[in-house]
């Protein structure tokens, strides 16, 4: 049901409104017959939308609408006003509100009205918060991968601009990219001025396709760093390059194509996931799809359990590492984590602290049970 309060100072009209609005069920409608009372109603109840007249003694509509967005309360807010009053109109969507309407005319025809523009700010509102939650949440993921990550645009003018990184790439390459931003691809990072690698990027941006290589530093004829390196289009201009460090394998020689292949494979992954974004960025569904893909086919092990410690997802990589055939199995096995996960049932007592304390846990160490062990 949607929560609304309707403020004014005409008693008539809020009665009207409030009977016309809750007698099909959906609305439920608190009225106020002064703004800075309005304003005491908010701070006792969470509302869907605001409606409210402009002109009220002592404190208007608009005034009202500066107090809530002050406030930094987004909820969607309709100004209900009288006929000749455009440059009120135009002050109040300035100002941050949703719709506005016109009193006067047909009483049907104007709460129908009314109506319908409560429905479409309430969800235009619950879209925008819920995409913002789920952004968030993959914003989260992409910043606590342990690949690098470095982050592209091609102008107009044929520059590829340096735009960002992840935390990632600062500890994988030893620096902070911050300085970096803004910059040319050949002014942020010269050693590559002179490789083939800012026209690969420039190609990849420009045909779609995924590059792959490895970028092998020498020092006295010995190598001194090695990264395998994907790059791919996201959106129309913009590049996302990935990388880690293979130095140790390099050097040895071991493992070099399955390295290279998992690289292959998880770029692939990513790109997946950012053309999920680039072509639904506005859409909810697929935001949150792009984010279940992400930890169900993340190459990390992921879970996720109750305060209670019993498990509320699992993605496959975790449950492998723990030596279960699937996910389902695990969560099958397991119903306390802290005595059949945790091999020190006081780590996740530690943990729990530790998220209570702080707010979040960050390089945490623990030891797990292993199946059968």
């Amino acid at each position: 049901m949607i929560q609304v309060l309707y403020v004014d100072d005409e008693p008539h009209l809020l009665d009207i409104c409030k009977l016309f609005l809750e007698r099909g069920g959906e609305f439920s409608v608190d009225t106020s017959p002064s703004a800075p009372e309005a304003l005491i109603q908010l701070n006792l109840k969470t509302y869907d939308a605001i409606i409210s007249d402009y002109q009220m003694p002592g404190m208007n509509g608009i005034d009202l609408l500066k107090e809530v967005k002050t406030s930094g309360n987004i909820i969607p807010f309709i100004l209900f006003t009288g006929r000749g009053r455009e440059e009120v109109v135009i002050q109040a969507l300035n100002e941050g509100a949703d719709f506005y309407l016109q009193k006067g005319g047909d009483p049907i025809s104007q709460f129908t009205e009314l109506m319908h523009k409560i429905q479409s700010a309430v969800k235009q509102k619950k879209t925008e918060q819920a995409l913002r939650e789920s952004e968030e949440q993959y914003r989260l993921v992409i910043e606590s991968v342990p690949t690098g990550m470095h982050f592209y645009q091609l102008e107009a003018d044929g520059r590829l601009i340096f735009t960002g990184s992840n935390p990632a790439a600062d500890r994988i390459l030893g620096i902070s990219h911050n300085t970096l931003k803004g910059k040319t691809i050949e002014d942020a990072f010269p050693s590559l001025a002179d490789t083939e690698i800012p026209h690969q990027y420039r190609n990849v941006i420009s045909s779609g396709t995924v590059w792959h290589t490895e970028q092998v530093n020498y020092r006295d004829g010995e190598i001194s760093g090695s990264f395998a390196v994907s790059a791919f289009r996201t959106t129309i201009n913009r590049l996302v390059v990935t990388f880690f460090d293979i130095t140790i394998r390099k050097r040895a020689e071991i493992e070099l194509k399955a390295a290279y292949e998992e690289l292959a494979a998880n770029a692939e992954e990513l790109k997946a996931q950012f053309d999920i974004l680039a072509d639904n960025e506005i859409e909810l569904q697929e935001s949150e799809e792009k984010y279940r893909n992400l930890f169900e086919n993340s190459t990390i092990g992921i879970f996720r359990t109750t305060p209670e410690g019993k498990f509320s997802a699992i993605n496959s990589t975790f449950a492998r590492i723990s030596g279960y055939t699937s996910s389902e199995e695990m969560l099958t096995e397991i119903q306390d984590i802290r005595t059949q996960l945790y091999v020190h049932e006081e780590d996740r007592e530690r943990f729990l602290h530790a998220l209570s304390t702080n707010g979040f846990v960050k390089n945490f160490e623990a030891e797990f049970y292993h199946k059968g062990k």
